[in-house]
């Protein structure tokens, strides 16, 4: 096999034909009965070996075209541009230090080298004392535009880097996740693993923050995806522990300084589309978002997304939720911010957290045996449910049930429920195919942040939490091709998928 210095002293057909070649030599001996001798050789060996000579191969033939990518004068001079172009919107200068050779990781494993232009940010005329020689900067050193044009960054290929993240958020931990990856040949030490993922999950979430930054100060597009249709929408909370360094402390005996592990909450938002039934339609992918903001910033995002997908020409919203008075508090300011109609807009506390409530209040009842605490329970639970005027009716009994010593305590309870009448109509709602439950985003508390971010000694930097919460959303909710697909181009991976929506407005 042709080594990575000679491939660059060779035509592009000869390029060709050694990889063509080497190729063939390696099926042929893939090929040979003494690979495999039934009874005598693992069966598993063999497998593990094809599989092996086929991720080379396939590097080999990526860094093929990756490298004939580079012969293109015009796309080599029209990526250095838009780098020169970037540089100079931050106020930034950049000196072209000609072609560098730069090692490349490929899903495979296969590290190949790429001749590429390499610009730095040029400090010349700059005040100040000089940096010095091999002083690198905290952002590097400099960039390689062609590559970084082909999705190569830290020096791996874009579906190198799309795997490393994925493992790192599916993965119950860093030290399983950097396991797996080396079984396929990809080997990296945990703080380089952290760094892409974290990496890859900051960059996508920047572009989504600029661009519901324009769709909250755009008009709404008429064609966007929700538009002609139900979509039910949907935010709460989960909970994940945060380890915070303590740089003043003293080290102890295991080399170590304190540490604080204050708990914080990602507030994670739901939109999905509605089938004629009231359930999630099969055929959308639902939009999950998650932040470590405060509740402002929750409801900032959700406007951004109703706001870029349209969701004023929905033919229905509804919001359910459960009874947090954060939420609550600001369903009214997000329904006027993303300009959804009244007669379109929904309210609805989660039917299911009215129930408990109701569980909680009989449970400070006394007079009741247990198996009739479990019937009235049931009774009221489906009269709130069927009848048409149910919460009210429910609210009622439960009224006349505030006596004796225990009253205060029913009463409050009972304050929980008859704040929410209005949220209540769940016959109608129900008559009308639409769903009374919040499961989708208690599911996506659960898949997103609990069974990852949340654990028995289980701690997250601050500054690496939200960025992996975030792939995490991307996955679950179905857009991890289309984020990877939008980080090479530098678009969101909404921007990306849904154009037709903006060209409309703009």
């Amino acid at each position: 096999m042709a080594t990575n210095a000679s491939y660059r002293e060779m035509t592009e057909e000869d390029q060709h034909d050694v990889i063509l070649g080497d190729i063939h030599r390696t099926i042929e001996t893939l090929l040979e009965p003494v690979l495999f001798r039934p009874g005598h050789d693992d069966p598993l060996d063999l497998e593990q070996a094809v599989q092996e000579a086929m991720r080379t191969a396939g590097d080999a033939i990526t860094a093929y075209h990756l490298r004939r990518a580079h012969r293109d004068k015009a796309y080599v001079k029209q990526a250095v541009q838009a780098a020169y172009d970037e540089a100079q919107e931050r106020g930034e200068r950049l000196r072209n230090q000609g072609w560098r050779p730069v090692p490349v990781q490929f899903q495979g494993g296969s590290p190949h080298v790429i001749w590429t232009p390499y610009l730095r940010q040029d400090l010349s005329g700059r005040r100040g004392r000089r940096r010095g020689t091999g002083r690198r900067g905290p952002d590097g050193s400099g960039t390689y535009p062609a590559l970084v044009a082909l999705g190569v960054e830290s020096h791996c290929s874009a579906l190198t880097r799309s795997d490393i993240a994925l493992h790192t958020i599916l993965c119950s931990s860093y030290e399983e996740a950097r396991t797996l990856l080396a079984r396929r040949g990809i080997r990296l030490d945990i703080d380089t693993l952290t760094a892409i993922a974290v990496e890859i999950g900051q960059q996508s979430k920047d572009l989504k923050d600029a661009a519901l930054e324009m769709a909250r100060q755009m008009p709404v597009p008429e064609g966007g995806l929700l538009a002609g249709r139900r979509v039910r929408v949907s935010v709460d909370g989960g909970r994940t522990r945060t380890r915070v360094t303590n740089p003043r402390a003293r080290k102890g005996k295991n080399g170590r300084r304190k540490f604080t592990t204050a708990w914080r909450e990602p507030r994670i938002l739901t939109i999905d589309i509605l089938d004629d039934e009231g359930s999630s339609d099969p055929h959308w992918r639902p939009i999950y978002d998650v932040t470590l903001g405060n509740a402002d910033g929750t409801f900032a995002l959700l406007v951004g997304h109703l706001r870029w997908l349209g969701a004023a020409y929905a033919d229905e919203v509804l919001f359910v939720a459960d009874g947090a008075e954060w939420i609550w508090n600001r369903v009214d300011a997000m329904q006027d911010a993303a300009e959804i109609q009244p007669d379109r807009f929904h309210r609805v506390l989660d039917y299911y957290h009215a129930a408990e409530h109701i569980t909680e209040i009989l449970d400070l009842c006394k007079g009741m045996s247990a198996a009739q605490r479990k019937q009235e329970i049931r009774r009221l639970s489906r009269l709130l449910r069927d009848a048409p005027d149910g919460a009210a009716q429910v609210v009622e009994e439960l009224r006349s049930r505030a006596i004796g010593r225990r009253a205060r305590k029913i009463k409050d309870k009972l304050a929980y429920l008859e704040g929410h009448l209005a949220h209540m109509q769940y016959a109608a709602l129900r008559a009308r195919k639409l769903p009374i439950g919040s499961g989708i985003v208690e599911s996506a508390v659960r898949r997103v942040i609990n069974l990852r971010f949340k654990g028995a000694s289980i701690f997250w930097k601050v500054e690496h939490l939200e960025p992996l919460l975030f792939l995490r959303a991307i996955w679950k909710s179905g857009w991890w091709d289309d984020m990877c697909r939008g980080l090479i181009r530098n678009t969101c991976y909404l921007e990306f998928q849904f154009p037709q929506a903006w060209d409309s407005a703009a």
